[in-house]
């Protein structure tokens, strides 16, 4: 998660309403919450829920994982980040359909090229 590596900027140990959590990003308001490997008392679990009531509040999500997950499974604890941050991300692309699809549509099957679109007057000339 250091250096942008997900693509989107995580803080760490970073300052949300009365809280310090361990990995925060604003943009998508998501929190990554890393629990130690001790047994939580009465009191943490007390004070986890209402935290976590809080921060749901402001509109933010947590995703918590264990220590225990961390050192023995980290791929799939960062392909579940991976999701959550692919979820929370705009995609301007979504029902789009591919430029190569619209081509093949237009001018039929017969049609092979390829386009290259560096150049996009080149592909204005189709109509869509």
């Amino acid at each position: 998660m250091r250096n942008n590596q997900l693509g989107i900027k995580f803080r760490r140990q970073h300052h949300v309403s009365k809280h310090i959590v361990d990995f925060y990003c604003h943009k998508l308001k998501l929190v990554i919450e890393i629990d130690g490997g001790y047994p939580l008392k009465r009191d943490q679990k007390e004070y986890d829920k209402f935290r976590a009531t809080d921060l749901s509040n402001l509109g933010i999500t947590i995703l918590r994982f264990t220590n225990d997950q961390v050192e023995k499974n980290i791929k799939e604890v960062l392909h579940e980040i991976e999701l959550q941050v692919a979820h929370r991300t705009p995609n301007p692309y979504r029902g789009v359909q591919p430029l190569s699809r619209v081509i093949h549509k237009t001018l039929g099957a017969d049609f092979h090229t390829t386009l290259d679109c560096s150049d996009i007057s080149m592909c204005r000339e189709f109509p869509l």
